[in-house]
C-alpha cells in the first residue's frame, strides 16, 4: 500500500505537528549535548577545585605544626627567662635601703619635709646615712646590674610587656635611691613624689586610674603601694605567656596575615 506524504502528514496530525516533532527532537538533542559538557567541564572544575582546597590544607597543615613546634620551644626558653628574671627582681627588692622605705611608707608629708629639721628623727636619720654610705658595699647595686644585663639578654623571650614592667620598676627604684641622695647631700628631705622624672615615667607606664592610685596614697605606704603596683603588673603580664594567651594572640595574627597573602596569591593568578 503506497502512503503519500499527505497521507503521512495526516497520520502525524498536519505538517505543524510534524514540524514540532522534528523540532523537539534536535532541541532535545541540544539541550542532552549541553548537559554533557555542562557536567564535564562542572566536574573539571570541582576537581581542580578539590586539588586547591588540598593544597592549601596541605599549607595550613604545614603551618600549624611548624607553629606548634615553634611555640612549644619558644615557651620553654620564655618560661626559664622568666624564672631567672623574677629571681632577680626578688632578691633586687629585698636590697632595697630599709630606711628609705620606713620613711615615706610611714611618714606624712610633712613629717619628711621636717626630718632634717626635728630632734625626733635622729635615729631615722642616722640610718639613712649608714644605709645610702653602704650602698656601694651591699649588693643591691650587683643586683641592679646583673638585672639591667639579663633584661637585655632575655628581651627576645620575655615580650615587649614584660620586658617595660621589669624596665619601670628597675628604674623606679633606682630613681628614688638617686633623689634621696641629692636630698641628703642637702638635709633637705620631701616626698619622692616631687620628683617629676620619676612620675612622669609612671603616669607614661600606668592607666590614669592606677597612676591616680598612687597619687592618692601618698601619704600611705607609699613606696609600698607603688612598687606593689609595679610587681602585679609584671605578673600579670608573666601570667599572660604562661598561659599562652599572648602566643594564642600572636598566632591569630599570623594566621590572619598568612589568609590575606593567600588571598593575595589567587588574585595575582586569577
Amino acid at each position: 500500500m503506497d502512503i503519500s506524504v499527505e497521507g503521512i502528514l495526516g497520520i502525524c496530525g498536519g505538517a505543524s505537528a510534524m514540524i514540532s516533532a522534528v523540532v523537539g527532537y534536535f532541541a532535545q538533542r541540544f539541550a542532552d549535548k549541553r548537559n554533557e559538557r555542562w557536567r564535564g567541564q562542572t566536574e573539571a572544575d570541582l576537581k581542580k577545585l578539590e586539588h586547591q582546597l588540598s593544597e592549601k590544607s596541605t599549607i595550613f597543615n604545614r603551618l600549624i605544626d611548624a607553629q606548634q613546634s615553634s611555640y612549644s620551644l619558644a615557651q620553654e626558653k620564655r618560661i626559664l627567662a622568666i624564672e631567672e628574671m623574677w629571681q632577680l627582681i626578688s632578691q633586687f627588692s629585698f636590697e632595697f635601703p630599709h630606711s628609705i622605705s620606713i620613711i615615706y611608707n610611714i611618714l606624712t608629708e610633712d613629717e619628711i619635709a621636717n626630718f632634717y629639721e626635728s630632734s625626733k628623727y635622729i635615729h631615722e636619720r642616722e640610718e639613712l646615712r649608714k644605709d645610702l654610705q653602704n650602698m656601694e658595699n651591699n649588693t643591691f647595686f650587683k643586683y641592679y646590674t646583673e638585672l639591667q644585663r639579663k633584661l637585655s639578654q632575655n628581651r627576645p623571650f620575655l615580650g615587649e610587656e614584660i620586658h617595660k614592667s621589669i624596665l619601670v620598676t628597675n628604674i623606679f627604684y633606682s630613681r628614688v635611691i638617686m633623689y634621696v641622695e641629692r636630698c641628703v647631700r642637702n638635709e633637705h628631705l620631701v616626698h619622692w613624689h616631687n620628683d617629676k622624672p620619676t612620675m612622669k615615667i609612671l603616669k607614661d607606664f600606668l592607666s590614669q586610674e592606677e597612676y591616680n592610685f598612687i597619687l592618692n596614697n601618698k601619704e600611705k605606704n607609699s613606696i609600698g603601694s607603688t612598687i606593689g603596683l609595679l610587681e602585679s603588673k609584671i605578673l600579670l603580664n608573666i601570667n599572660e605567656v604562661i598561659t599562652g594567651k599572648t602566643a594564642t594572640k600572636t598566632a591569630i595574627e599570623r594566621f590572619n596575615e598568612i589568609k590575606k597573602l593567600t588571598q593575595l596569591s589567587e588574585l595575582n593568578n586569577s
